[in-house]
């Protein structure tokens, strides 16, 4: 049979303490010797509020006739026994005050008025010491706690109990009789937790209490407040977040979290630290017309030589709004994903237009809405822009760390116009006022345009740079040219940016 050293060690030492009681003088026996009581229960008193420790003895009468008293003894850290009082052949329970509770094994004898006096083991009982620990990394309390001994295998089960703070005891858990350890998770930081172990004897339920040790689960300082004030799209690649902390908090890292879904999938982008200002900016790049993106932020706290973070505080969920249209016989429909979510709330939408210069409000809607339609026949009196530009801004509510509410602005989208741009194949300039220059017949103005006019021998006859110029006939600005087919040769760049060329002949008419 394997045994543990700690055991042997125990074993061997009672072993001894029986073999000289049983020898003693050398004159009496077992049977010469008064019963020895049976312990009930050792037990501390956890309803005493005083200096030090109560614990409990209690055991039931020898079986004996002549009983003068009871011998309490107490086992001490090397395994041997110290009397510590006598008590009256009437009474079957002592208190023992100790400063605190480092050994509880306890064993009780019985004398007789001859001053004989019984075994002192077996019949030892050790109440369950319990020690609770905080993990600040892994964010739990520790319990562990010695068994308690004396009842052999009738002992059936430990109950766990917890109170927080000055709160009464309650349940917690239960751990079988081979168990002396256990974990209590989901607890919260800054508070006091106070444990206790219940030891229970399977035959009649009688109970054990250990000694209640305290537990503080001190933390630094997590922020009061952590909002994102709002989502901003940039450019096309580019978003940037707002973020308003506590500036009295002691945590200071964060970390950005980005999903395509408003409540789900959320991965960490970015870890950063923040030293320490109120309010913040994150930068984030990522294809803004493509997606709509959500975004979190976590002030997350690093216990020391801990392999993992804790998050202690979360932010609310900011978005970007994706936007789109399209164009159908002058009409413009747009569409957008709605923003969430401004700390104070969503006041509503502006929708914004831009044909030159700068972006130009047209139209402001509720927070309900995600549609705008304008029909664009207006616009498109005179010369074509080529496209036109939209973008939506959100509008937040004031709130309390942010009065102003934030803006979120959307993606920005382009609605391409349909254009007309060809070059005639004559002209007849003659001076009778009509039909008498050669250019592009054109409706936009492009951002860049040139135009060579060539004789067929490759002699550059005219140049301009401006669309709406045209030749006139003439060469070199000088006499006019004969009549006859010449080259042109036409470069222009489109509103949107790209470039066209073309090259073709006219015919130069007299009539």
């Amino acid at each position: 049979m394997m045994i543990t050293a700690s055991f042997n060690i125990l074993t061997l030492k009672r072993f001894f303490i029986l073999i000289v009681s049983l020898s003693f003088a050398g004159i009496l026996t077992a049977q010469d010797l008064p019963d020895k009581p049976e312990i009930q229960r050792v037990t501390i008193d956890t309803s005493y509020h005083g200096q030090g420790y109560r614990v409990f003895v209690e055991w039931l009468p020898s079986t004996s006739p002549d009983v003068s008293h009871y011998i309490l003894y107490k086992e001490t850290p090397n395994l041997d026994f110290i009397k510590i009082d006598s008590v009256l052949f009437n009474v079957t329970g002592y208190i023992h005050v100790l400063p605190e509770p480092e050994n509880l094994s306890y064993s009780v004898t019985a004398k007789d008025s001859s001053g004989n006096e019984s075994l002192l083991t077996p019949g030892v009982h050790r109440a369950v010491h319990l020690k609770a620990e905080f993990d600040e990394c892994y964010m739990r309390n520790l319990l562990s706690w010695s068994p308690y001994e004396g009842w052999d295998n009738n002992l059936s089960v430990y109950r766990i109990y917890v109170a927080e703070e000055v709160g009464p005891f309650a349940f917690l858990d239960i751990a079988k009789p081979s168990e002396i350890q256990y974990q209590h998770r989901n607890i919260e930081g800054n508070r006091s937790y106070r444990y206790l172990i219940e030891a229970v004897r399977t035959q009649d339920n009688l109970v054990s209490h250990s000694n209640i040790d305290l537990v503080e689960t001190l933390l630094p300082e997590i922020p009061a407040y952590l909002q994102i004030d709002y989502v901003d799209v940039i450019d096309e690649a580019s978003v940037n977040i707002s973020v308003t902390a506590d500036p009295e908090s002691e945590i200071t890292a964060f970390q950005l979290l980005r999903s395509t879904q408003f409540d789900a999938d959320f991965l960490i982008k970015n870890t950063f630290e923040n030293d320490y200002h109120s309010t913040f900016s994150i930068s984030d790049h990522v294809a803004t017309s493509g997606n709509p993106y959500f975004y979190r932020v976590d002030a997350i706290y690093q216990p020391d030589g801990c392999p993992v973070s804790r998050v202690v505080r979360s932010s609310n969920i900011g978005s970007t709004i994706l936007l789109s249209g399209e164009e159908n016989n002058n009409n413009v429909s747009l569409s957008w994903t709605p923003y969430r979510d401004f700390p104070g709330g969503l006041a509503g939408y502006e929708v914004s237009r831009k044909i030159e210069g700068e972006y130009v409000d047209i139209e402001y809607t509720g927070p309900g809405t995600t549609q705008f339609n304008e029909n664009i026949s207006s616009i498109l009196d005179g010369p074509q822009p080529g496209e036109i530009k939209y973008r939506i801004k959100a509008i937040g509510s004031p709130n309390a760390h942010d009065p102003e509410g934030g803006e979120s602005h959307s993606n920005e989208i382009s609605i391409e116009l349909e254009t007309r741009f060809y070059m005639p194949n004559a002209f007849t300039p003659n001076g009778d006022g009509r039909n008498e220059r050669f250019g592009p017949v054109i409706d936009f103005a492009p951002e860049s345009f040139l135009m060579i006019i060539y004789d067929r021998a490759g002699r550059k006859l005219f140049e301009t740079e401006d669309p709406y110029e045209g030749w006139d006939g003439r060469f070199k600005g000088g006499g006019r040219v004969i009549e006859g087919v010449y080259v042109y040769h036409v470069q222009f760049t489109e509103y949107g940016g790209r470039m066209q060329t073309q090259t073709g002949t006219v015919t130069v008419i007299y009539p």
